[in-house]
């Protein structure tokens, strides 16, 4: 995902000046072409996210769709007061420019990713600036709160509830993995109310609830799931495999070779 940053990087508490506005997360969501970002970048390895779990935690959801739409997205960033520059194409607010920085780690593809969104958010007027950083050193920031967007990948839980991890209040940095300060009231009780629910069509509906929340604050852009591919021998019996560690009971597998 391209998680933003809520909450001013300075640490005073106050709302960040340019993301701490719904209208500009929006816009930079509907900016953001997701298809093109997975088809140049990482081909048949990825697939477009459907929302803020991996698709089949989703579970067929149907949570609200952010379209990619430049032109609405331009009409919000005007709406919310970032014109255009004509000398530079750059959009400025009170003699602000429209100016981000994106922290990532100098490993893997993320760089190439970045390179991809910065480009598609210069067309609509906005400035995003790579910020490279050392694996633990952005880690640090990270806990901090000391970025405006991060590309964060992650690793989940065989489970919805998982999303407590990210988005919940009671898991906001630093003592949790809520980097991005996001926080509503609303959310925390729909989703806490998923969790409790005694069937399965009661938590359904309520997670459906609680992440059609999350999806129309915005609080990232969810950019794709990584597609990940097994492959076993014929002959080999696999028993007790696991959703979130397919390696775990790999010691009872069976197999019909001679030799083993």
């Amino acid at each position: 995902m391209l998680l933003f940053n809520l909450r001013d990087p300075s640490g005073t508490g106050r709302p960040h000046s340019i993301l701490g506005d719904r209208r500009v997360r929006r816009a930079i969501t509907m900016a953001i072409d997701r298809h093109a970002v997975v088809e140049s970048a990482l081909g048949l390895t990825a697939r477009v996210a459907e929302g803020p779990l991996p698709r089949v935690l989703l579970d067929s959801l149907l949570l609200p769709d952010v379209p990619s739409d430049t032109a609405a997205a331009q009409r919000l960033l005007e709406a919310a007061g970032w014109l255009r520059d004509a000398r530079d194409g750059v959009r400025r607010r009170n003699g602000h420019r429209l100016q981000l920085s994106l922290l990532i780690p100098a490993i893997g593809q993320q760089l190439s990713i970045a390179v991809l969104l910065q480009a598609q958010l210069r067309a609509v007027g906005i400035d995003l600036r790579i910020d490279e950083s050392e694996f633990n050193t952005t880690v640090t920031r990270l806990a901090a709160g000391q970025f405006d967007a991060t590309l964060l990948d992650l690793n989940w839980d065989p489970s919805p509830a998982s999303v407590r991890q990210i988005w919940s209040t009671a898991s906001l940095s630093p003592r949790g993995s809520n980097f991005g300060g996001y926080s509503n009231s609303r959310f925390d009780t729909l989703l806490d109310s998923a969790v409790g629910a005694g069937d399965y069509r009661s938590a359904r509906l309520l997670y459906r609830r609680a992440l059609s929340v999350l999806v129309g604050d915005a609080p990232a852009v969810w950019l794709y799931d990584v597609v990940n591919v097994g492959a076993v021998r014929k002959p080999v019996r696999p028993i007790g495999v696991r959703a979130d560690a397919w390696w775990m009971d790999v010691g009872r597998w069976e197999t019909t070779d001679a030799v083993r």
